[in-house]
C-alpha cells in the first residue's frame, strides 16, 4: 500500500510550483518593463543634449546648429547662423561650455505621451538657459513658456 500512495499529490506540487515560478516572472517582467520605459522613454532627448553641449565645447558651431534644425544652406528664417553664433559662438555668454551645469530636467506632456524634454543650463552664475528637445522631430531649441505646459520635474 505504501507505494500506492506514495506519489500522491506530487503533481499537485509541480503544478502550484509551475504557477507561481508563472506569477513571479510575470511580475518581474512588468516592473522591469515599466522601469525601462520611464528610465529611457527620453534617451534620443538626452542624447541631443549632450551632443549639443559637446559640440559647443569643441567650437563646431555648424554641427550644433544644425541640431536647431537649420543649415548653413537651409537657415531657419527665424534663427539665422548670425544670430546662433551670439547665443552660442566664442563671443556669447555660453562660449564656455565645459562650465554648463543642469539646473533643472523636466519631461513635458501626459506621463505616455511626453512631447518635449526640458533642461535648464547653468553657463556661469548671470547666465541660464532653457533647452527643449522636441519629442516629435527631435529638433533642439529654446524651451516655450513652461507655465503653459503639463511638464514633471525629473530627478
Amino acid at each position: 500500500m505504501s507505494t500506492y500512495l506514495e506519489g500522491y499529490g506530487a503533481g499537485e506540487e509541480k503544478k502550484s510550483k509551475i504557477i507561481r515560478t508563472a506569477i513571479v516572472t510575470s511580475v518581474a517582467v512588468l516592473i522591469l518593463g515599466t522601469v525601462g520605459y520611464f528610465g529611457l522613454r527620453n534617451y534620443g532627448a538626452r542624447a541631443t543634449f549632450d551632443q549639443f553641449i559637446e559640440l559647443l565645447q569643441k567650437k563646431d558651431y555648424t554641427t550644433a546648429y544644425a541640431l536647431w534644425g537649420c543649415t548653413p544652406q537651409t537657415p531657419c528664417r527665424d534663427y539665422n547662423m548670425e544670430r546662433f553664433l551670439r547665443d552660442w559662438g566664442p563671443d556669447s555668454p555660453a562660449k564656455d561650455a565645459a562650465s554648463a551645469r543642469v539646473t533643472q530636467r523636466a519631461s513635458c506632456g501626459s506621463i505616455f505621451n511626453v512631447t518635449g524634454v526640458l533642461r535648464i543650463y547653468q553657463f556661469n552664475p548671470d547666465y541660464t538657459v532653457s533647452l527643449w528637445v522636441d519629442k516629435q522631430d527631435g529638433r533642439l531649441g529654446f524651451a516655450p513658456i513652461i507655465g503653459k505646459m503639463q511638464c514633471t520635474l525629473l530627478p
